[in-house]
């Protein structure tokens, strides 16, 4: 049986092994994620190593810091749950924001097509994994 590779979320292509970066200042260590795709060049038949950035282990500090108001935290592509933890904040956000009708009416708007379309990829799901097989 062989192992479900991972797809690099920033181009597309298999995940052959991950890679750290650490960078310690004053300000703390920071860890930055890489996924490293590995192939052979046509020319030389030499290994070549490429690299897409994935952002930090844990979240983005700075841009973080910035949003605080509005109880959201960034986190690096590494985080696969990132989009649960971004909706959850930017619920409880709107809860706790003075809005006005126009934007409450906007935000009902984007929030119904946000559950249609989740109610659509759950349909297909289902039928995918009851499809017969072959």
């Amino acid at each position: 049986m062989s192992e479900k590779k991972e797809i690099c979320p920033v181009c597309g292509r298999v995940i052959d092994y991950y890679d750290k970066k650490i960078v310690r200042s004053r300000a703390g260590t920071r860890v930055y994620v890489y996924a490293v795709h590995v192939s052979r060049d046509p020319l030389s038949g030499k290994r070549v190593r490429e690299k897409c950035y994935l952002g930090p282990e844990d979240s983005y500090v700075y841009v973080s810091k910035t949003h605080l108001r509005d109880g959201l935290m960034f986190y690096g592509l590494v985080k696969r749950d990132r989009v649960i933890d971004y909706l959850r904040n930017i619920l409880h956000s709107i809860r706790g924001m003075d809005l006005s009708e126009t934007e409450l009416r906007e935000i009902r708007l984007l929030l119904r097509e946000a559950l249609r379309d989740v109610e659509e990829r759950l349909r297909e799901a289902s039928e995918k994994t009851q499809a017969p097989l072959d």
